[in-house]
């Protein structure tokens, strides 16, 4: 069982790790009454032929859980945390940042189906097409998370994805150890928190263009 952290962080207010049977189901309630969230997944090599160690959900205010899949494997989804990531859109949004790997690995290994994407790599690639269509300029290459999020956030990204680049390098797996440590912790709050940042940015696109955009983002998704 490992501490959860509070409001010492920059980047959350609070965040918790989901390690138990009974704290997956608790926090399952507590996401259900959201609209909104935010998703990523960390893991060696992730994808089907990767590992899927760590699950992280943030909310609006700033709350971020760390599903620890390492630990409770199939158990992390079976209590009603998999119907949650494939209800639709309606029933709740998921915000993402290329999705591919993410929903790959979900798929294959737990067979989680994500369900109501909105993949805000692919909103911002349209949103600048559209942009550069006016100016007759050549279409626009999708951008990195790093790229367009706040200095502090890109901050973070930079530094400790170089970490994780040569910890990958040299076979190993970071994402297993327990406790994770507070700079990849602070790495995961990041990685979803930022994302409702780009979903205020990006609202007038979104609002125009809604039904394309998630059109857009479930072709990203495994099946």
């Amino acid at each position: 069982m490992y501490a959860s952290s509070s409001n010492d962080s920059a980047f959350y207010l609070t965040l918790q790790w989901i390690d138990t049977v009974p704290k997956v189901v608790k926090t399952v309630k507590e996401l259900k009454r959201q609209k909104e969230i935010a998703l990523d997944c960390e893991g060696f090599s992730l994808g089907r032929k990767g590992t899927l160690d760590i699950l992280t959900i943030g909310t609006m205010n700033k709350k971020v859980f760390l599903f620890d899949v390492t630990k409770l494997k199939s158990s992390a989804f079976d209590h009603g945390l998999r119907d949650l990531l494939q209800s639709d859109r309606d029933t709740l949004t998921k915000l993402m940042f290329d999705c591919r790997n993410d929903s790959d690995a979900l798929l294959h290994h737990y067979g989680v189906k994500l369900n109501g994407v909105l993949d805000l790599q692919m909103v911002d690639k349209l949103r600048r097409d559209g942009m550069k269509k006016k100016k007759n300029a050549e279409p626009v290459t999708i951008r990195g998370l790093n790229k367009i999020i706040d200095d502090g956030g890109a901050s973070v990204k930079s530094r400790i994805g170089e970490q994780i680049k040569e910890a990958s390098i040299m076979g190993k797996n970071i994402w297993i150890a327990r406790p994770l440590g507070r700079e990849l912790e602070d790495y995961c709050a990041v990685d979803t928190l930022e994302l409702f940042k780009l979903r205020k940015r990006f609202k007038n696109t979104i609002k125009k263009r809604r039904d394309l955009m998630f059109v857009e983002s479930e072709k990203r998704l495994a099946n």
